[in-house]
């Protein structure tokens, strides 16, 4: 495998042509779901990223050839974009006539993510969720062009910027998931969640725990959030739950053999390869296209900068029945 995988590397494996690989990776509606799903599934598989300045020039000489000057939009993002919530939300953008483009925060200087900005021609900004890593808090970010563009945070990014946000109702989703299992007899609930640095995610689901305590009789509860690496703390066997609720699926495989057996459910059903789970699922897809709405409609109006009266819009928590909660 090259050092670093293109676009052309993939469509010889795929035996496809590069445009139609870089249209599949954009979600362009064009092209069959079936083909848009093999090209996203062998990008995951091999690592695929794409590299954001040459895909920003390129999109520029791309323009230039055919004599257009269409509007784009960037993704900014710190490495961790989610190929499944990139393609939602390129053919939202391209459904609303912009060109969306990655441009990822790789260094703690403003610099660099103005020259892929400026390279891109982007009318609009899109941020992802960041972590609260060290280069996040580092990064200057009153340092940036803010008044040349619109900016929209989607999903709940940990950083300090008041901007515009579309978001998952975190609160609801854990009010709604004890309550679901509550209603099954489950009274003694253990709950797993990760990193507690993702201080947002944390605070909006701590205040769906309150909700639910505050509703729900006789409800106990042992709240455990973990850090990328941490064993589960022994007091998770002591407490001897009845059923586990975990943030992220991926946590249930680090639970002791003892609760791994237990009733389960998840507060993110739509990333788990699992069939039968049970928890919450919020549309991706409405939110993707509610995103690029807003920003679209904040680019045609020249709404550039920080809002004055930063608004945030929660996309609903739906519960999905599983059988994992008779486990």
């Amino acid at each position: 495998m090259p050092a670093t995988l293109t676009q052309i590397d993939l469509a010889a494996r795929l035996g496809l042509s590069r445009a139609t690989v870089s249209r599949a990776l954009r979600g362009s509606p064009l092209l069959p779901a079936s083909t848009r799903e093999r090209v996203r599934r062998l990008a995951d598989e091999l690592g695929y990223r794409p590299d954001p300045v040459l895909a920003a020039l390129s999109w520029r000489r791309h323009r230039s050839r055919r004599g257009r000057r269409d509007p784009a939009w960037a993704l900014l993002h710190d490495g961790q974009l989610n190929l499944g919530e990139q393609a939602r939300l390129s053919a939202a953008a391209e459904a609303q006539g912009f060109r969306l483009v990655p441009v990822r925060l790789a260094t703690a200087e403003a610099g660099p993510v103005e020259r892929q900005l400026a390279a891109l021609g982007a009318v609009g900004v899109l941020v992802t969720p960041l972590r609260d890593t060290s280069l996040v808090r580092r990064f200057p970010w009153q340092e940036l062009a803010w008044q040349q563009r619109s900016w929209l945070s989607v999903g709940l990014a940990s950083w300090t910027a008041p901007l515009h946000a579309v978001r998952s109702d975190a609160v609801a989703g854990m009010a709604l998931a004890l309550e679901k299992m509550h209603a099954r007899g489950l009274r003694r609930i253990l709950i797993v969640r990760q990193d507690p640095r993702l201080s947002l995610l944390n605070e909006l689901q701590g205040a769906g725990i309150a909700l639910a305590r505050s509703r729900l009789r006789g409800l106990r509860l042992l709240d455990l959030p973990l850090g990328k690496t941490e064993p589960l703390p022994s007091a998770g066997v002591d407490f001897r739950p009845q059923a586990v609720l975990t943030g992220f699926p991926a946590l249930r495989h680090r639970l002791p053999a003892e609760l791994a057996v237990l009733p389960w459910a998840t507060l993110a059903v739509q990333g788990l390869r699992h069939p039968g789970a049970a928890g919450i699922s919020y549309d991706l897809q409405l939110r993707a296209q509610a995103a690029a709405d807003w920003l679209a409609q904040l680019v045609r109006r020249g709404e550039h900068g920080l809002p004055e009266q930063p608004c945030t819009l929660q996309i609903p928590a739906r519960w999905v029945e599983g059988r994992s909660l008779a486990s």
